[in-house]
């Protein structure tokens, strides 16, 4: 019995690394009081294609670890996550050509802040964190988009300026 559960539990981790299950938003759903971890959500979602190192796959995925693409505007991080991107994007001087997948169905406002915020304090990167808030702003904002993005209309986005009022989370936890 031991040795079915470990199985199970493997398989399930093997899964989850390589990015084969995409968990929907109801099995994802954490608690506010409850600390996302930053590391765990990215080694979960992301690690397998950019890889653990951040340094990502030479001529397939590109690297996180000093790119502009996540050291930039918060908000275009936030929306090439939510969103995907398909299509040339040049990332160190490197044009990678490929699809990232949409994780705005899969991943809570909360985890996609937490990996982001990991992705932008790790590796060398040293961009500010990215917040519950932000990620819900973002996702309203784009909610009625369908299509992945492109890095053309990606590069036109730029972070709103500051304002001033509430910044609490979104009442529905996420």
């Amino acid at each position: 019995m031991r040795r079915r559960v470990y199985l199970a539990a493997t398989l399930v981790a093997c899964l989850l690394m390589n990015g084969c299950y995409r968990p929907s938003p109801a099995n994802t759903a954490n608690h506010p009081d409850e600390p996302m971890d930053g590391w765990q959500v990215y080694t979960a979602s992301c690690a397998s294609c950019h890889q653990p190192d951040g340094m990502g796959v030479k001529d397939k995925f590109p690297p996180l670890a000093g790119s502009e693409w996540v050291t930039g505007p918060a908000t275009r991080l936030i929306a090439l996550s939510l969103d995907g991107v398909t299509g040339p994007q040049n990332v160190g001087g490197v044009e990678y050509r490929g699809i990232m997948p949409a994780w705005g169905s899969a991943l809570t406002d909360s985890q996609l802040a937490a990996a982001l915020t990991y992705a932008r304090q790790t590796w060398g990167n040293a961009a500010p964190p990215v917040s519950a808030m932000d990620v819900y702003k973002v996702r309203i904002t784009t909610a009625a988009r369908k299509t992945f993005w492109t890095s053309s209309e990606l590069l036109e986005m730029s972070d709103p300026k500051p304002t001033s009022g509430n910044t609490s989370s979104p009442a529905h936890g996420n």
